[in-house]
């Protein structure tokens, strides 16, 4: 499994509707590519401007296929929320299930 994280910085009172942009135009594109797993955003609890959104991918390939294809479109749908630039890392995800926690 693959994940792509993407780092932003939301103008001042817009990483909701950043949030919003992710899931309503990032994970429905992302939606639309073979290997896609699932996504998530998150707004950091000390800066609440700065956003993560993780795509999980089957594959690395497949997360290069949207990277080419899908992910420019998708760049400039946040943009207008933006202050600054995207940083877009991949990663291997080490631990491809949920952790359970074990009943005390």
């Amino acid at each position: 499994m693959f994940a792509r994280i993407l780092e932003m910085n939301a103008k001042k009172g817009q990483a909701h509707a950043l949030c919003a942009a992710v899931e309503k135009r990032g994970m429905a594109a992302c939606a639309k590519y073979a290997g896609f797993v699932d996504g998530l955003a998150f707004v950091a609890e000390d800066n609440p401007e700065t956003v993560l959104a993780v795509s999980f991918w089957k594959n690395r390939e497949a997360a290069e296929k949207f990277r080419i294809e899908g992910y420019p479109a998708v760049a400039d749908a946040y943009r207008p929320f933006l202050d600054g630039e995207i940083h877009v890392r991949g990663f291997d995800v080490a631990l491809p299930g949920v952790y359970k926690a074990k009943a005390a």
